[in-house]
């Protein structure tokens, strides 16, 4: 047997146990008590809310959940992010947010900033993006230099199970 051949068998054994693990995550998922899950995803996003690198973050990126893919639902962090001081004002120490869009038929993503939840509309998947273009028809922020990134398990599992070892 070529080293050729040999590589080609381990990269597919490779595959073959990301594809279980990946069954196993989603039926997990499926199977899991909706209030069980409600109260894990609260957990989660205060712990997220209250890790020093969260709170020192200034650019940050980070998805839209989408109860469909049965991510940890997001909106508690996005609330904390988006909303304006007291006064109205946003704080000069305010962070700013990029989310996600789809840009082709690739799945080829670009983040884009938004200062509002109303800045994101439904794809064809009924998955909430921003607009290429804000309210006002100017283009977004691109997020190219962020320091901080959440992602969802799913986004996770497809970086991990996709890109091979």
């Amino acid at each position: 047997m070529s080293n050729n051949d040999q590589e080609a068998d381990n990269l597919e054994s490779v595959f073959k146990q990301k594809r279980i693990i990946r069954s196993n995550v989603r039926q997990t998922l499926k199977s899991m008590d909706p209030s069980l899950r409600s109260q894990e995803d609260d957990i989660i996003q205060s712990i997220v809310l209250e890790a020093p690198w969260f709170k020192s973050s200034k650019r940050l990126c980070a998805y839209i959940s989408c109860s469909a893919l049965r991510e940890v639902d997001t909106s508690k962090l996005l609330s904390q992010i988006l909303s304006p001081a007291p006064d109205g004002n946003k704080l000069p120490t305010a962070k700013k947010l990029y989310v996600p869009r789809v840009e082709d038929k690739n799945s080829n993503m670009r983040m884009f900033n938004i200062s509002r939840i109303d800045d994101l509309v439904a794809n064809s998947m009924n998955i909430l993006e921003p607009a290429s273009v804000d309210a006002d028809g100017n283009a977004r922020e691109d997020g190219i230099q962020v320091d901080l990134y959440i992602f969802s398990l799913y986004v996770a599992m497809i970086i991990f199970f996709l890109v091979p070892v």
